[in-house]
Order: C-alpha cells, then structure tokens, then sequence
C-alpha cells in the first residue's frame, strides 16, 4: 500500500516543535532525541549490519496524541513514549541505553525484545525492536514472538490494532510514515482496525475499541465493528477467572485454550475509568457489541429490566457527569476514589446478590485491592437510600429528628464512604440531589452525626451499679442504637443521660 507521508500543517517538525512543554514534557523530549541520536549513528560491524540502515521512530499512543493535538488544538499529553528501532541488533540497542541512563533501564522480557527507560515522575520511555508476534493457539498466552530489526516499517504497521496508533514519526526530522490512512481517521474520528486477520489473534483488541472510544471521543468504521462483534462472539471471548486455567474449545480435540485473563479485563477497565472524556461512548458500546450481555448479564439485566433504558441513559449521564466534575474539582480523589465513584453509579440499579457477582474480585476485575470493589459496592447498594429519606422530610412524614435518625442507619451502613458518597450526590449535576445533599450534612453538623456508637463499655461501667461485661452491655447498647435510629436520642450529651434509665429497665428484667 502506498505510504501516506501526508505534510504537517504549520511546522517542520512537529515532535521538536511542540507548544508550551513543561518540565516533565521535555524529559520525553530530550530522552527521546538523545536516544535518536545516539542509535542512528552508531558504528555497527559488518556482520552486526541488517539490509536497512539504523533508524529510529516513535510509534503508537505518543504520536497519536500529538497529532490530535496538532489537529483540534487540545488534548492530553503522553507521560511516556514508544520508540521502534530498526537496523540494529538487540544487544547494541541494550549496550547505547545501559551508557546514556546507567542504573535506568530495565528488561521488561528478553523474549518481546523491550526495554524500559525510567525518566522519574512517572515517565518513561519503552524501546523495543520490530517483532512478529505468532499466535500459537487459542489461549490468551499462546504466542510466538520474533524480534526482527529489519522488518519493513509497512509490516510492522499492519500488525497494530488501530490505524490511528500505526502513526510512525522520525524525531530527528518529523517525517511521518502513515502506510494505513491513520492521520485521516484522527481528522475524521473514527477508529478503523488495520488489518483484520493480526487484529484477530488479540480478542482484548475489542476492550481497547472501547476504552478508545471513551477517552477519545471517537466511532468505529462499520467494517472494524462488524469484525468487533464477531469476535466478542467468538469463544475466545471470555474472562478466565484468577487462578482457574482457560478451557478447551467445546468438542475439540486441540490442546489450544480459549478465553483471556481477568487481568487483561481489569486493565481495560482501568483506562476506560480513567481516562476517558465521555466513558459513556464505551459503555455504549460494550452494549452495542454484545460485550455487556455476553460477559456481564448483571448489568445487562438491569438494562432489558423495567425502565431499562431510562436506567441505562441515566447511569451513563451521571458518569459523564462524575467524570467531568473530577476533572475540574480542586479536590483531588484518588485513582482507588474515582473507582469506587464509578464502579457504585455503574451498580446502582442491581439487586444487591447482582452486585456482589458483578464485582467478583477473583472473576472479572482482579484489582489486587479488593477493598475499592467492597467500598464501590456500599455505594451501589446504598445509592438511592438519601433520596428516599430525603424525600420523606420533603413531604413531612418524618421530623427532622427522625429523619436525623436514618441518616445515622445510612451512615452506619456507609462506614467510611460516606463521605465519598455524598460526593457523589454532589457531582452528578442533579439539583434535587444537591438539595438532599445539602440538608443531610446540614444536620449531620447540627447532631454531630456519625457511624461511631454514641457510647462505650466504659459509659456503662462508670455508673457503678455492678454491671460487668457481658450480654447484658449488648443489650444496652443496643438499645441506644435503635433509639438513636428513631431520632429519640442523637447526641452523646442524651445517650448519657438516657443511660441511667436505660440500665435500671435492664436490671429488672
């Protein structure tokens, strides 16, 4: 296919010429020209040689960002770069970065040929040389991979997954091999698979249509979709939970294994969470190609439910909602936080035994931090409790004690997401919820709210009326609990002074 070295408007060289660079942008920067630099001019002996002589690019997300950027005038800069060499054997390429970044390079596996560049801050480089990936057999590990440094650029173009990310640039000039219409399908926002037979032997190339989708805004091609949706329905699509070995083809007689890891999943996941502009283009997606009823019928029993697609528009509102407040709040929530945020609006409408099996740890997500799944599960259950409580007081079926009362139950259920909780409220852009929001921590503030227990072992022990521990201080407590449900008692100052009567009923039975 021809090369589409299409010229870049407004500047020779659009990787060194780029716009108000941080600090943290130009360590890429320079790491990259330095790296350049040094690999196209090595010395190599003659039987080092390869039939192309040594040349550099930068390949995938880098240049797919810095041309969006180019071409819309915003976006998101990269925190690291992909470069591919090529006419120069592996162990020279190894030899040239151990000298430039001694005690930062690391192997990231001898058999994919890739090493990794720490800058510090979070940045680095990943420099590998052209391979040929062969897929084996079924399974998710089946692989064969080949480095081959003189691989021609085309070839090493057609095995990506999409044709925005099989975008090569030279960082010593700018140049730009675009073999498959790439930089067209950035300008049109579409996502086009390049080649459909390499496309094919990844399965998990479908989950990356749909974070791409997400983050950058953009539709896929009928063709690419066409293809997406046969593999989702293909056996190969499917989790492998953690621990557990992937299957055999039903009736086969083949020693190859279907299906792809939960932690390939989970990574997908992560940058659709993460990432995204609008995580509702892939969610809708994941509907479209038959990735939500196929691999998680809880979710998709919600949506073919009762009111099913005003749930489903609402959900994916209040994501994008979520998503849009995180990215301008001068509070800063954690990648765990945004997770949890998420993961609970996303659950919301499930019955609670749902929930607990779409947010199976070991099955579909394997967070290796089980406690964000748990929290984004109190979240989910717990999602709607606010507003019936606060749609109550609105209508003046309970006093404001009372309804002091259950917001000490929702607390109570809520541990210590309850403050992640009503910011979630906060941030879905609903007015009647920020009204609930509102006067729910207008009477935490006023009651002293909280899940902590109004009194201890040592209150009733202090009264000194023979009381030890036991079933007894159980039973106490546990009426102070209810009555503080009630809104009888809210405050420590009343449960003290309740407590005297409460332990006198107590002895007499």
């Amino acid at each position: 296919m021809e090369n589409e070295q299409r010229e870049i408007p407004h500047s020779e060289n659009i990787f060194l010429e780029q716009k108000n660079l941080d600090a943290r942008d130009r360590s890429i920067q320079e790491a990259v020209s330095k790296i350049a630099e040094a690999l196209t001019n090595i010395e190599l002996a003659e039987d080092e040689k390869f039939s192309v002589p040594p040349e550099v690019v930068i390949v995938g997300g880098y240049v797919r960002d810095l041309l969006f950027r180019n071409f819309f005038k915003v976006g998101k800069k990269s925190k690291d770069a992909d470069l591919e060499i090529y006419g120069v054997p592996i162990h020279r390429v190894k030899e040239v970065l151990e000298r430039l970044f001694p005690g930062k390079v690391e192997t990231t596996g001898a058999a994919f040929q890739v090493f990794k560049v720490f800058l510090g801050n979070g940045l680095d480089v990943d420099v590998a040389i052209p391979r040929v990936e062969s897929k084996k057999g079924g399974g998710h590990k089946d692989y064969e991979v080949t480095g081959v440094p003189d691989l021609p650029k085309i070839e090493a173009a057609r095995r990506r997954d999409f044709t925005i990310n099989a975008i090569f640039l030279k960082p010593k000039t700018g140049e730009i091999y675009d073999y498959y219409g790439g930089q067209k399908d950035l300008e049109n926002k579409i996502l086009r698979v390049v080649d459909p037979v390499t496309f094919s032997e990844d399965a998990l190339r479908v989950m990356r249509a749909v974070q791409f989708s997400a983050r950058l805004g953009f539709s896929v091609d009928p063709e690419s979709f066409k293809l997406m949706k046969e593999l989702v329905a293909s056996p190969e699509f499917q989790i492998i939970p953690v621990n557990e070995k992937a299957k055999k083809p039903a009736g086969s007689e083949s020693l190859a294994e279907e299906g792809l890891s939960a932690g390939r999943f989970k990574d997908e996941w992560e940058k659709l969470l993460l990432k995204s502009e609008k995580v509702s283009f892939g969610l809708e997606l994941m509907r479209e190609l038959g990735i939500i009823d196929k691999i998680y019928p809880e979710l998709s029993a919600v949506i073919s439910g009762a009111d099913g697609e005003a749930k489903w528009q609402k959900i994916k509102g209040q994501m994008d909602a979520v998503l849009a407040f995180l990215r301008k709040s001068e509070r800063v929530f954690s990648d765990d936080e945004k997770e949890i945020i998420l993961f609970g609006l996303l659950c919301q409408d499930m019955k609670v035994d749902d929930i607990k099996k779409f947010l199976d740890d070991k099955k579909r997500f394997t967070f290796n931090k089980k406690n964000v799944l748990d929290k984004a599960a109190i979240l989910a259950k717990e999602n709607h409790r606010l507003m019936e409580i606060f749609s109550e007081k609105q209508k003046a079926e309970v006093t404001e004690r009372q309804f002091a009362g259950k917001l000490v139950e929702l607390l109570e259920s809520l541990g210590e997401n309850n403050e992640l909780y009503l910011a979630t409220y906060e941030m879905t852009g609903d007015e009647t919820q920020k009204q609930a929001v509102a006067e729910a921590q207008k009477v935490i503030e006023k009651f002293e709210l909280s899940a902590k227990p109004l009194i201890t072992g040592p209150d009733i022990f202090s009264l000194d009326l023979g009381i030890k521990p036991g079933e007894m201080v159980g039973r106490i407590m546990k009426t102070i609990k209810e009555k503080r449900r009630s809104g009888e008692i809210l405050t420590r100052s009343e449960a003290l002074a309740a407590l005297p009567e409460i332990v006198a009923l107590e002895l007499k039975k």
